[in-house]
């Protein structure tokens, strides 16, 4: 396997780095929202959003997977 350009690989690492960033801010919001969860103060639509941020969540994770494997099989 020959290795992208630089250009091509910086690119890569940009895009998971934002993938990253993604999965850190869901996470700080989870972790927001299970401590308000945790008061009992979480409303069931609040609720029903924290199942949609643990799924957006688990999808970046997913994709981070995917580019650090790319990566890897690049260089």
């Amino acid at each position: 396997v020959t290795s992208p350009p630089n250009g091509s690989c910086i690119r890569s690492l940009e895009k998971i780095l934002k993938v990253v960033e993604k999965v850190r801010r869901n996470l700080t919001e989870l972790s927001r929202m299970m401590k308000l969860s945790c008061e009992g103060t979480l409303l069931a639509h609040v609720r029903t959003n924290l199942q949609k941020d643990v799924g957006k969540s688990e999808d970046n994770l997913s994709k981070l997977s995917s580019m650090r494997k790319l990566i890897c099989e690049i260089t």
